[in-house]
């Protein structure tokens, strides 16, 4: 699995497979951080710099005012995935 996260062959269908995995779990952190994000914020502070921490939350906040767009896309590409494990 690594080593086609590594040498990606753009011709493999395994490949293409793979960055729909990666993609859909990036996509799906994302509206888990929208879902925790007063409890992940409250969680890292003290934890985290200041600057890391705004960041962090701005972009939660941002990703919450399309958290619709998020979700239908989500399960887009749940029913891809779905479709291509069979």
């Amino acid at each position: 699995f690594w080593k086609i996260m590594i040498y990606y062959n753009p011709t493999s269908v395994m490949s293409m497979g793979v960055v729909l995995f990666q993609v859909y779990m990036v996509v799906l952190f994302v509206w888990i951080g929208v879902i925790f994000r007063h409890q992940i914020i409250s969680f890292c502070e003290g934890k985290l710099p200041s600057g890391l921490l705004d960041f962090v939350d701005g972009f939660l906040i941002k990703a919450g005012k399309v958290n619709n767009a998020i979700e239908l896309f989500l399960g887009f590409l749940a029913l891809v995935l779905a479709a291509y494990t069979g």
